[in-house]
């Protein structure tokens, strides 16, 4: 990347001491706008991931919960069970 914005100092330079801006800036003005619209695809990207792997951890944590609440309403029958055969009906 140094190199790149070396190689376009150079560019500049050249264009300046020519008097020549006009040929410098449309290049200038659309490698500026490509980098924008990379940045935006990466945090377009990277916000993606982030959805799924929040997607997956809410997913993980119903799964959860729905084997935790299996596992309460089984203790709960147990525990009936226990108390009528203590109580001996």
């Amino acid at each position: 990347m140094a190199r790149d914005l070396r190689t376009e100092d150079d560019l500049l330079q050249y264009y300046v001491d020519r008097g020549r801006l006009e040929q410098w800036f449309p290049g200038v003005m659309a490698a500026a706008k490509q980098s924008v619209r990379n940045d935006a695809d990466a945090a377009s990207e990277e916000a993606a991931r982030e959805k799924a792997m929040d997607d997956i951890i809410v997913k993980g944590f119903k799964e959860r919960d729905e084997e935790l609440e299996g596992l309460g309403q089984q203790a709960l029958r147990v525990s009936d069970l226990e108390t009528n055969i203590f109580m001996g009906m």
